[in-house]
């Protein structure tokens, strides 16, 4: 129970996003590193993903990530 004029801690939240979608600039070599390794942990802002999907663009040298959270 929180009192009125009590500090409310920082906690993790309850609750997660499925899946998280980013786009974010990689080269060639990462690129073939993750194909080589697509079972690998993608950290994003110090939280752990795996791999669900990516897309690169050679043209423009983007990859769209889907990721999933790794529940520890």
């Amino acid at each position: 129970v929180i009192a009125e004029d009590e500090a409310i801690s920082n906690s993790n939240p309850l609750f997660r996003a499925e899946t998280l979608k980013i786009e974010y600039p990689i080269t060639i070599s990462q690129y073939q590193a993750i194909k080589r390794n697509p079972y690998g942990i993608i950290v994003v802002d110090g939280e752990k993903y795996w791999l669900k999907e990516m897309r690169f663009s050679f043209k423009n040298g983007k990859a769209e990530f889907t990721l999933i959270p790794k529940n520890e």
